[in-house]
């Protein structure tokens, strides 16, 4: 395993098992970090994730280097290098899942890598290690013959056992790891339904500026106008098709079909969200969606119906 005194436990392994519980959490690491609202939220943040990012979980904070190169000061005229950075990633409206993610895949650790030229099926030997709860032995001090020999006598030590967990560390359940990708389908239909919301609320009061019922003279008729311009607007709004995520909790939980779409009325309706009558409510709407739900449990359920709690505030 270890050639000379390099460190073995920096060597990939390739074609992970992708039915595999490792497998599963990195394709679920992989599509969160690809996601709309993870690559909205690291464009506005300046996030470039086209470089290695460092996640740790305890803190909830993510290292990275910067997209746009500024210079150090007014006074340096040399070309401007991207920089690195760190961020709090609480202010991510899927903070909760991302942490639950990450978590799991560090398993006897608290901080996780992510290289964006590795893939889903592929990671280094420390890495699986580490979900599995592991620390391997590295010394570089030891000759290459008493390493090998300390690699060997570590797995000597798990030959037997039915897997290579230890006893005492939380393994991912089928149902924990099966909750994380409702939960990603739940992110994914926040944010359709917050980019929807954006683009059209606007429109509420579009061309009414002048309206009648603005005038200080405006009577009872006037404002009953500009009220049912208004409720015709926010209806048609709500009429809008909204496609669902199929690994949501909301399409599994109401046995919705594969290119079906629901209409924003119904989304909001299921949410437990109040229809909103007028642009502002609209808005507020919109503002809730992308608000970090509240966390629950590691195991418990951080998707679809955890939000509804920030909505209610």
């Amino acid at each position: 395993m270890s050639a000379g005194n390099q460190d073995y436990r920096q060597a990939t392994v390739e074609r992970i098992p992708p039915d595999s519980s490792f497998g599963q959490s990195r394709a679920l690491l992989d599509n969160l970090l690809k996601s709309p609202a993870f690559k909205d939220w690291a464009k506005t943040n300046d996030v470039d994730l086209s470089k290695e990012i460092t996640i740790s979980v305890d803190s909830g904070t993510i290292g990275f280097t910067t997209l746009s190169a500024k210079p150090r000061n007014a006074f340096d005229f040399s070309p401007a290098n991207p920089t690195a950075g760190t961020l709090d990633l609480q202010s991510f409206m899927g903070w909760p899942l991302l942490k639950s993610a990450a978590k799991t895949l560090a398993g006897s650790g608290n901080v996780i890598k992510v290289d964006p030229a590795t893939t889903a099926t592929s990671a280094k030997i420390a890495e699986i290690a580490q979900f599995h709860g592991h620390t391997l032995p590295f010394d570089s001090a030891l000759s290459p013959a008493e390493q090998q020999a300390a690699i060997t006598q570590y797995i000597n030590n798990w030959e037997h056992k039915d897997d290579l967990f230890p006893e005492n560390f939380n393994k991912p359940s089928k149902e924990h790891l099966d909750s994380q990708a409702s939960q990603l389908g739940d992110l994914n239909n926040r944010n359709t339904v917050i980019a929807e919301i954006t683009k059209v609320a606007d429109s509420v009061v579009e061309g009414l500026e002048d309206h009648d019922s603005k005038n200080t003279f405006a009577n009872e008729k006037d404002h009953a106008e500009y009220n049912l311009i208004i409720k015709q607007r926010i209806n048609a709004i709500l009429d809008t098709p909204i496609q669902i995520d199929p690994a949501s909790s909301y399409f599994k939980d109401r046995n919705l079909k594969l290119g079906v779409a629901v209409t924003l009325r119904d989304y909001l309706v299921g949410s437990g969200l109040s229809l909103p009558t007028n642009e502002s409510e609209l808005k507020s709407i919109a503002q809730a969606l992308a608000s970090p739900p509240i966390e629950t449990p590691a195991y418990g359920d951080l998707g679809g119906r955890a939000f509804m709690a920030n909505a209610d505030e």
